[in-house]
């Protein structure tokens, strides 16, 4: 069964609101993993397998609203990214950079 065909069956069977509540459960692992982590100094298996979690709910999400949002999302901000290591002397701050690449804040 390809993911396409497995997201489907998830939503059909627990629903999107379901599946929104185990996209905000999932990102709050990962906070507490991170944490963790952080907190003991040792990176553990865990935060890999929150990060899976988030991920394959995220995907589950951009498939449900049929959008590639998140991937032109994650474009514009790697390109910021890029932006500020290949022009930047460090001190440039984030509106600055927001004016190079064309990304504004809402």
């Amino acid at each position: 069964m390809d993911k396409k065909e497995l997201y489907n069956k998830v939503l059909k069977k627990w629903g999107l609101e379901a599946q929104l509540d185990m996209l905000v459960e999932e990102c709050a692992e990962l906070i507490v993993a991170v944490n963790h982590m952080r907190r003991i100094r040792i990176i553990t298996d865990n935060v890999f397998e929150e990060c899976a979690d988030v991920s394959i709910l995220i995907e589950q999400m951009e498939q449900f609203y049929k959008t590639n949002r998140i991937m032109g999302w994650k474009k514009l901000k790697l390109r910021r990214l890029e932006t500020y290591f290949k022009e930047n002397d460090y001190g440039t701050t984030k509106s600055e950079i927001r004016k190079k690449t064309g990304i504004r804040k809402k």
